[in-house]
This record gives structure tokens, C-alpha cells and sequence, in this order.
């Protein structure tokens, strides 16, 4: 699709991390973590090809509420070998809205993470909503313009989440790592699939390549 450009966001959140250290104990070996998101250059200049182009969606809310990272050597089955830390209060985003990548990103969290080597990070949606700027007819139904209909970001587990598989770090004491997370608008518009019952979409995120 053709995509308009896109509004830079300028917002911080406050991440609040589970397991602080106890009273009286020597303090762990532990780094900050910093997640930003932002969108590719690519889609904000309305350089999509025509196979991608899909100029009926107006709004994509996504709510995060926590973020994940898995242990290296870990495995993505085993709920212990994740970092989980919860964002108070959540965050509600536009995907379509995003900061464009070179132009300055969204700050979605930070928080400490005991030292070690990650490799995958996992976004929690509590909730997620999309708006359509025509009518959509699939069936006997008719999802209408201009209403945020709810829409279902698999796996369709406990709570919805957003995986980046690329997101390989390492946290060092003392240190901050920042992670820069860009979002394949044109791939992840064209996974939505309207059904007469439901809306499915799996939002695509990539990591950025260090200098």
C-alpha cells in the first residue's frame, strides 16, 4: 500500500522490572536493557511495491504490557528460561504510526536484566484493535470503517505476544544495551486475514543491524 508518513512519536515509558533484590543482599550483576521501536525508511517514503499495497487500514493499537528475553541456551518452550518484566502502565501504540528508522524511535522500555547473552525477545499484547478506512465484506459480514474491531495476534495462548527471533544481545554490569526493533509495515499489513468471525494479523519486527 501507499503509506501516508508517519507522525514520529516522542514518548518514554516506565518499565518496572519483577524481582527486585531483597533488603540486605548483595546486589546482583545486572545491565539495562533499552527497546526501541521504529518503522523502515522504506514504507514512510511510499516506496511499497503494488504486491504490498493495502490502503484500507487506517490504525493498528497494539497494548504492550510486558516484555520477555530469552536466555541463550535456553529453550523458546520453556516458560524459566525467560526474562520477564512488566510494563506499568501498559502501552498502547499505532503501528501504522510509527517513528521513521533515521529520524528518531520510540523508547518502549528499560529495565535491568542480570548479565549474560539473550537471544529473543518477545513483546506481551493485552489487547490489540485495528481500524479499516472502507468498509471491509468478507461473507455475510460487513467490518465497518472508522471502528476499532479487536484483532487477534497469534499464538492465541494465554495472552498474545509479538516474537523477534533476530533480537541477540548481551548484558554486561553496569552497562546499557540498546536494542532498536523496526517494524516491516507492508509484510505485516499483508498477513492480516478477515474472516466473517475474526481479524488475525502477525505484526512483523525485525532488529536493527549495529553500526
Amino acid at each position: 500500500m501507499r503509506m501516508r508518513s508517519m507522525t514520529a512519536l516522542c514518548a518514554v515509558f516506565t518499565l518496572v522490572a519483577c524481582g527486585d533484590d531483597s533488603a540486605g543482599l548483595a546486589p546482583r550483576d545486572a545491565g539495562t536493557l533499552v527497546v526501541r521501536l521504529s518503522q523502515t525508511a522504506t514504507a514512510a517514503a511510499n516506496e511499497l511495491s503494488a504486491a504490498q499495497a493495502r490502503d484500507d487500514v487506517r490504525k493498528v493499537m497494539v497494548t504492550v504490557n510486558a516484555i520477555s528475553a530469552l536466555r541463550d541456551g535456553g529453550s523458546d518452550n520453556v516458560d524459566s528460561d525467560w526474562v520477564r518484566t512488566v510494563i506499568e502502565p501498559a502501552i498502547t501504540i499505532d503501528l501504522m504510526d510509527l517513528p521513521v528508522d533515521g529520524e528518531g524511535a520510540l523508547s518502549l522500555s528499560r529495565a535491568d536484566f542480570d548479565d549474560g547473552s539473550y537471544r529473543s525477545l518477545r513483546l506481551h499484547v493485552s489487547r490489540a484493535t485495528i481500524e479499516f478506512t472502507t468498509d471491509v465484506q468478507v461473507g455475510p459480514r460487513s467490518w465497518v470503517a472508522g471502528e476499532a474491531h479487536e484483532l487477534r495476534i497469534p499464538p492465541q495462548t494465554e495472552q498474545s505476544r509479538i516474537t523477534i527471533p533476530s533480537a541477540a544481545f548481551i548484558i554486561r554490569d553496569g552497562e546499557a544495551t540498546v536494542v532498536d526493533l523496526v517494524l516491516q509495515p507492508g509484510t505485516s499489513v499483508q498477513s492480516i486475514a478477515a474472516t466473517p468471525n475474526f481479524i488475525l494479523m502477525a505484526p512483523v519486527l525485525l532488529t536493527k543491524p549495529r553500526d
